[in-house]
Order: C-alpha cells, then sequence, then structure tokens
C-alpha cells in the first residue's frame, strides 16, 4: 500500500479531502430583497433545543444579512441544482437579485426569516442564537423554528423517517465537480 503523503506547509482551503460535502443553499433577507447562497459548511449542533449551524465568511453579503435581520434558512437541493448553486456562489446579493437573475421560485415559509426554495427536498427556518468568530470564518448559529420536507422523498426507518436516495442530495466535491449518492453504495447497518 502506498503511504499517505505529508507537509505541514498546506493552504486548508485547497485541502480537499474534507470534502464531499453536503451543499445546502442558505437563504437571508438582504435590503429588503431575499438571497441565497450555497454552503458546504454547516451542522446540525444541538438536538433539544434544535440549533444548527452554517460557517459563513463575514465578507459575504449573507453573513451581513443574517446578523441585521436576524434570521436564516437552509435549503436541502439536489443533484439537479448543481448550476444554480454554484451560479449563485459566483455572484453577490449585495448587488444581485439572484431570484430574477436564475429564475428562482418560493415555497410558502412559515416565518418572516428569508426564502424557501421550490424544489429543495427539505428547509429549516432560523432565528439567530449566536455568532462566534473561528479565524476567517463566523459560525453562525440559529434556533430552528420551522421545518420543511418533500413527503414523496422520506421513507420509514425504524420509527422515524430517513430522506430517500431519490432525493439525490447535492454534494460538493471542490473546484466546481458536485456528485451524489449511489443508492447501490448505502449499506443499512441496523434495522
Amino acid at each position: 500500500m502506498k503511504a499517505m503523503k505529508s507537509t505541514r506547509q498546506f493552504d486548508f482551503m485547497e485541502f480537499y479531502m474534507l470534502y464531499p460535502r453536503l451543499t445546502v443553499l442558505v437563504g437571508s433577507r438582504l435590503n429588503g430583497r431575499d438571497n441565497v447562497m450555497p454552503a458546504s459548511w454547516h451542522t446540525p449542533i444541538s438536538g433539544n433545543p434544535p440549533l444548527y449551524g452554517v460557517v459563513i465568511s463575514p465578507k459575504r453579503a449573507t453573513f451581513r444579512a443574517i446578523q441585521e435581520t436576524g434570521g436564516f434558512t437552509v435549503n436541502f437541493v439536489s443533484l439537479e441544482m448543481a448550476k444554480l448553486s454554484e451560479d449563485t456562489g459566483f455572484c453577490s446579493g449585495q448587488d444581485t437579485d439572484k431570484f430574477a437573475k436564475f429564475g428562482m421560485e418560493k415555497a410558502e415559509a412559515l416565518l418572516d426569516v428569508g426564502p424557501i426554495l421550490k424544489g429543495a427536498h427539505g428547509a429549516l427556518e432560523c432565528l439567530l442564537e449566536d455568532t462566534f468568530t473561528a479565524g476567517d470564518h463566523g459560525i453562525i448559529v440559529g434556533l430552528v423554528e420551522a421545518v420543511h420536507w418533500d413527503e414523496k422523498l422520506a421513507v420509514p426507518y425504524q420509527e422515524n423517517e430517513v430522506l430517500s436516495p431519490e432525493a439525490r442530495p447535492l454534494l460538493y466535491a471542490g473546484r466546481g465537480i458536485y456528485a451524489t449518492w449511489d443508492p447501490n453504495s448505502l449499506i443499512k447497518l441496523r434495522d
């Protein structure tokens, strides 16, 4: 077996062993206009209370919008939205109406914190709970106040539901490469 390459001289943003990662579109409201940006650095933080975190650079318009409005959405999308994810990441909501430019449509939200995308297989609506500085990024923690999901893409598992492989969740592999899971590669270890 070939030995791994090692170094202490690296650019962490270019270390693609961190990927692939589930990519979401984080929604916010900027100057009264809905906005989304792709994010691969995000995670559930707590079950009770339900907290979700997104990691965004303070240089981004979305970061400022969340701080100003006190809320955001997390849209879970499929591989079919890869181009939309890429495109929305290469222009700023500061000076671009991304919904008009990319023809995005909104689904009905329960709160007024940001857009829920039509075509997403799931979404969270969050109120800003806290923000932490972590190097050159901010960890934005949201209290999840509402959840949305496509019932057709939920399959029973034990006493709950899990996401069906048919959802084809968007995975970002780095440098403009996207993928999804292969249903044949899923291994069920528990009944």
